[in-house]
């Protein structure tokens, strides 16, 4: 037997695109994305948007700060709690590399820069638990 699993394309990719800004609202995540969402199907335009991730779970989601930007080999990093990251952080921009979906969960992967005042660019990971909906906000 044969199964066959496909894992289901969300209608917008945050894949290249810059969050300038990440707060809660209640239970809800929201991304702020001044340069839009793309969407995921044919002609691939961007739309501009923002992401509101519902349910989240402050408890079981994280910040991992991996390393300074194009750096290889060993390194040492951090995996800090989204809520006190979120209140004790700061940082100009996350550029978004790539991101996975899970069940309850998200996970993006990019680069922080301007990070806690200095010039750095960190990569890093959210990762985001969740047991609402993710809702795509657009102004089309």
């Amino acid at each position: 037997m044969k199964t066959i699993f496909r894992a289901n394309l969300p209608p917008f990719g945050l894949y290249d695109m810059i969050t300038d800004r990440l707060e809660t609202n209640g239970d809800s995540l929201i991304m702020h994305l001044p340069e839009g969402l793309i969407r995921n199907e044919e002609p691939y335009q961007v739309v501009r948007g923002a992401v509101q991730i519902e349910q989240v779970d402050l408890e079981t989601s994280f910040v991992y700060l991996l390393a300074p930007y194009a750096m290889l080999g060993q390194f040492s990093g951090r995996k800090i709690e989204l809520r006190r990251f979120l209140d004790e952080f700061t940082w100009r921009d996350f550029e978004i590399s790539n991101e996975y979906h899970g069940r309850h969960s998200v996970i993006y992967k990019g680069y922080f820069s301007k990070f806690n005042g200095e010039d750095l660019v960190v990569e890093a990971m959210l990762e985001i638990s969740h047991y609402g909906d993710i809702v795509y906000e657009t102004e089309e």
